[in-house]
């Protein structure tokens, strides 16, 4: 199917408002875009996010990473550059 206007929507064919700018390609109406926003199932909520996440470290594991970060030996010079 190939439109030749663009003035219309091409999800329902309502008019489009008028537009400041020439339109050079499909675009859809207020109401087709709020339908596709809704049945778009491809979003994932912060909790859904959340349920996979794994637990914080505990007390001894965070020992066990401080003590691995002190045995590199890092020194920083004046110039805030990471120096072995």
């Amino acid at each position: 199917m190939i439109i030749k206007n663009f003035d219309l929507c091409y999800g329902c064919g309502v008019e489009l408002k008028r537009s400041a700018r020439k339109r050079v390609k499909p675009c859809l109406c207020m109401t087709c875009k709020g339908q596709e926003r809704i049945t778009n199932t491809n979003s994932i909520s912060f909790k859904e996010l959340n349920k996979n996440a794994p637990p914080p470290p505990t007390a001894e594991e965070l020992i066990e990473i401080r003590k691995a970060w002190e045995a590199q030996n890092l020194n920083v010079d004046h110039f805030d550059k990471v120096v072995r």
